[in-house]
């Protein structure tokens, strides 16, 4: 088996096949090559960077897109090649920042920055601080946290927070996003997708706190599906 860079051309959700041209040849276009169903169809778009996994060498077309990296929309992160994502830990991570202070990672070739450069100190945390509390939130609707920095858990100058985030989704693919009070969850915004319906789902999600008459809060919208026993804690804050 062996793994080559390439840019993805063209992407059809409903086959999930996409056309691959592989770096270093810019002659070779690959068409109908099968994507990986983790990665979520919203994050794959033409001219996005992509690794392809050969299972046989000599045969081109026994390939599959296993990942994509480069830039992505800020509600998620995208881990460039040498790269790792460590919450709590120290700033060597690449770092960028959009128009809204939104932190994520970013393509090296674009440039990158540091979480000290940008001004963020990340550290971890544990305890309660206002937890989300077994909610039922319904498709289309959002729930608004109290303030999260309670001082003790989440310092009051936190301006941002890794929270846990679980749920159970009421139908297949549902979709649990979080933000900041201060905006409208969509698509954009960290997720929690839910891929059994009726089953528990749980992951680690990142998000700017509010602020003015929304200081310190977020907010929770069931994108997809009803979800139900929704519970929400921060582990760890920037500031």
């Amino acid at each position: 088996m062996d793994i080559r860079r390439g840019i993805i051309r063209a992407f059809d959700s409903g086959t999930y096949l996409a056309d691959v041209q592989i770096v270093g040849s810019m002659a070779t276009m690959l068409t109908g090559v099968p994507v990986a169903k983790q990665i979520g169809a919203d994050l794959i778009t033409s001219g996005i960077k992509c690794g392809v996994l050969f299972f046989d060498e000599t045969n081109p077309a026994d390939a599959c897109v296993v990942f994509i990296y480069g830039e992505a929309h800020p509600g998620h992160i995208t881990i460039p090649q040498g790269k790792e994502f460590r919450p709590g830990g120290d700033a060597d991570s690449a770092l960028g920042e959009d128009g809204d202070s939104n932190l994520y990672l970013k393509d090296l070739i674009a440039g990158t920055k540091t979480l000290t450069q940008i001004g963020g100190r990340p550290s971890g945390c544990h305890g309660s601080s206002n937890p989300i509390s077994n909610q039922t939130i319904y498709q289309g609707q959002a729930y608004t946290s109290g303030d999260l920095r309670d001082g003790t858990v989440v310092p009051s100058d936190a301006v941002g927070v890794w929270m846990m985030l679980y749920g159970i989704p009421s139908v297949y693919n549902g979709v649990l996003v979080i933000d900041s009070a201060d905006d409208t969850p969509d698509y954009y915004s960290s997720r929690l997708q839910g891929v059994v319906a009726g089953h528990p789902h749980a992951g680690l999600v990142m998000t700017r706190l509010g602020t003015g008459a929304n200081a310190g809060k977020v907010k929770i919208k069931a994108m997809i599906g009803n979800w139900s026993t929704v519970y929400a804690w921060p582990v760890g804050y920037w500031r």
